[in-house]
């Protein structure tokens, strides 16, 4: 989403954009950078590119993670059908949201209740993404004892189109409305070299990231992964959630603070790797 919010910037500088997550407000800061909330050019000349509204906001109740690899599966059944049992009403509250502010388009990455919520409001709305929740819950067996898999088809079959990244699951109803895109991805915009420079890694040793989602990943046994001096091995992840895991003796531990804080991303951190170790998550692979 923040690469579409981008390339909206680029296109359309007068458009006013609201961004409504529960996702941390520093991952957008990348687009607020071009926004008017920013800078405006000196010249006066160049209109600045419309503020973006960032909105705190629960869209969907998602899964509960343990850590990186590991989910409550009960836990994330129970909360999915508690939030969607009370779809209407929060469609109703978020319909009357998009009318007083005069919205025009919904795009939705891919909740439920954007869709429901763009119906009751007449607003059309996009779905995209590479999955659909139905088809995420439906694995579950203690997903079909409710009504839980139908509220979500039926909010989605509201889309006015859906725009089906690669690697895809789910989508079942939706296929009249469905096309199929190319990656969206974060790109790096620095050098290689200049990077590796940053980290101190030798330039002629391998650079292994080990990419676990931010959730971390615990039990992971770091003393193991110390003993390969052969390799540079790097991660953002420690210490796992509820987990006092100290990043072993070999380790390169980076947390995100200080890797956003000198003004890097986590798309350089990919780009200076020789080899990604992670979960098959869309983001880390597009």
């Amino acid at each position: 989403m923040i690469e579409l919010v981008r390339v909206l910037q680029a296109a359309r500088p007068d458009l006013s954009i609201t961004i409504k997550t529960s996702a941390p407000q520093r991952l957008y800061d990348s687009v607020m950078v071009g926004s008017g909330l920013s800078r405006t050019p000196p010249n006066g000349r160049t209109p600045p590119a419309a503020p973006i509204d960032i909105v705190g906001f629960q869209c969907d109740s998602g899964m509960v993670q343990i850590d990186s690899l590991h989910v409550d599966e009960a836990e994330s059944i129970r909360q999915a059908a508690a939030f969607h049992a009370t779809l209407g009403e929060r469609a109703a509250r978020e319909s009357a949201f998009l009318k007083q502010s005069g919205a025009q388009l919904v795009v939705g990455d891919i909740p439920p209740l954007a869709f429901a919520a763009a119906a009751r409001a007449q607003v059309p709305a996009i779905a995209i993404s590479n999955f659909t929740w139905d088809w995420i819950y439906a694995g579950y067996d203690n997903a079909s004892n409710g009504p839980l898999i139908d509220t979500i088809r039926t909010a989605y079959r509201r889309a006015t189109l859906a725009l089906r990244l690669p690697m895809a699951g789910g989508f079942a109803g939706l296929e009249a409305i469905t096309r199929d895109i190319p990656f969206i991805a974060r790109h790096s915009t620095r050098e290689r070299a200049d990077v590796r420079r940053w980290l101190e890694v030798p330039a002629d040793q391998p650079l292994l990231l080990m990419s676990f989602g931010g959730y971390g990943l615990a039990g992971l046994d770091t003393a193991a992964l110390g003993t390969l001096r052969d390799y540079t091995i790097m991660t953002t992840d420690f210490p796992a959630q509820g987990h006092d895991i100290e990043p072993a003796s070999g380790l390169m531990y980076l947390p995100e603070a200080r890797l956003y804080g000198a003004g890097y991303r986590y798309q350089d951190l990919v780009l200076a790797a020789d080899v990604v170790v992670t979960e098959p998550g869309y983001g880390i692979s597009s």
